[in-house]
């Protein structure tokens, strides 16, 4: 259930392009969620085509038109989890999310510049949450450069 009235008004504005967007490109995305904070979270349901699909759906949801300026945080979620069902979404990443392997970070990325964390203005890091399927390949590592941290964010250009 979104948060307020705005969440009711914005949300199709949020959720309609993005899954479009995606649907295009993988017929395995069941549904998504991005109704909350005009769609800085994205909640994504999707079907698994093979190891490691999950995370390329995530990282496109990223970069999609409307995910280069919006999309700041991404959740994956397998099919049987209905991505509007906070307590089913809570659920799965309290029990089935392993943070050694399930969380992907990257640096620099583009965001609205009225997002209050980013830093400088516009420039934040992303991160991507996947449900862990347990036999697939090992564990995932920040796209950040070796010693780096997120609180410089200089630019890797």
């Amino acid at each position: 259930m979104p948060w307020t009235e705005i969440d009711y008004l914005m949300g199709p504005a949020t959720c309609v392009p993005l899954y479009q967007q995606l649907k295009a490109e993988f017929p395995e995305v069941q549904a998504v969620n991005a109704m909350y904070t005009h769609g800085l979270l994205a909640i994504i349901s999707t079907k698994k085509r093979y190891g490691g699909f999950a995370r390329a759906v995530g990282l496109r949801a990223m970069t999609t038109p409307h995910g280069l300026g919006y999309v700041k945080m991404v959740i994956m979620v397998d099919e049987d989890v209905d991505p509007f069902n906070l307590p089913q979404v809570m659920w799965a990443l309290s029990s089935k999310v392993n943070p050694a392997g399930d969380l992907v970070q990257l640096p620099n990325m583009s965001v609205l510049e009225l997002d209050p964390g980013s830093s400088p203005a516009g420039i934040t890091d992303k991160l991507d949450y996947r449900r862990h399927h347990p036999g697939c390949a090992g564990p995932s590592r920040s796209l950040q450069p070796a010693g780096a941290g997120s609180a410089g964010n200089q630019s890797l250009g």
